[in-house]
Formats: structure tokens, sequence, C-alpha cells
């Protein structure tokens, strides 16, 4: 037979005596735990598609909610290096700045973030910034309208006198 002092103190309970009552008491103390929280999903990117390619300007990314997030994330890489990268981001979209991103081939990814830390960052989409021929374009339309313009002027003022008829 084992003392039961022996045993229940090796099992880390207490035990206390009353020797004027004759009474064993055994305490037990469970230590609480905090639930340990874990990061959230990784989020999956929607839009721009992948491989997608985008005339430049503003270029909106977007991806799908991940459960439990509290922010986001992202980074936009060009060669293997970070080339814009954004933090704290509230709503699952992010309007990349006009002008960051040069013509070129970019990949980009989102991490979700909450109490249990940053998540994995998700796989990444491919993305074209073309050539600005917006631009281009609208100069060459600009100039079209100044000659046919200015033609349009020289016929309304056509003299007469000079030869010519007044229309």
């Amino acid at each position: 037979m084992l003392p039961l002092r022996f045993v229940a103190e090796s099992l880390g309970i207490e035990v206390q005596y009353e020797a004027t009552t004759r009474m064993i008491t055994l305490t037990y103390l469970v230590e609480t735990v905090p639930p340990v929280s874990l990061p959230p999903a990784t989020p999956t990117l929607v839009s721009p598609a992948d491989g997608s390619t985008q005339p430049g300007g503003t270029v909106k990314l977007s991806w799908l909610p991940a459960a439990g997030a509290d922010s986001y994330r992202i980074q936009i890489l060009s060669g293997g290096s970070v080339v814009h990268s954004q933090s704290s981001l509230a709503s699952p979209t992010y309007a990349v700045p006009d002008g960051t991103l040069g013509e070129g081939t970019y990949t980009w990814q989102v991490s979700a973030h909450n109490d249990g830390g940053w998540g994995a960052w998700s796989s990444s989409f491919t993305l074209s910034i073309a050539k600005a021929v917006v631009a281009f374009a609208r100069y060459h339309i600009e100039a079209w309208q100044f000659l046919l313009q200015r033609r349009w002027q020289d016929a309304v003022h056509f003299q007469p006198e000079r030869g010519g008829f007044l229309l």
C-alpha cells in the first residue's frame, strides 16, 4: 500500500490534512492556456487574370477574401526583386498607383493577416504592362484635328480676288 500523500504529490496534486477533523483535501490545479490563433488561409488571386496584359496607368488587383483575415499585404516583383509593396490593406482590392509599373512583366502575390500573424503568400499571377500607345495615338489625333481645322479655316477665308472663290 502506497501513502496517499506520496502518490498525489507525484501527480502534481496538492495535499492538505486537517488534524482536528482528520480530513484530507486534495487540490488539482489546472493551468489554462489561451487558445492559439492560427494565421488565416492563403488568399486566392482573381484579377487581372494570370498572364494578362494591361495598358498601364492604374492597375487594379483583386483577390478573394481569406476567412478570418483582418488585413492584407501585396508584393509586386520583377525579376525576383520587389518593385512595389503595400501592407495594412483593409479590403481584398488594391489599385497600383499610376506610373508605378513601367513597361515589362511582373508577378504579384498577396498574404492575409489576423491575430495569428501573417499567412503564407498566395500563388503568383503574371502581369504584363504594354507600351503607352495611348499617348502616342492621342498626339496624332490632336495633330490631325489641328490640320483639318487649319485647312477649313484657310478654305473659308479664301479670297476670290486672289484667284479663288469664297465658300
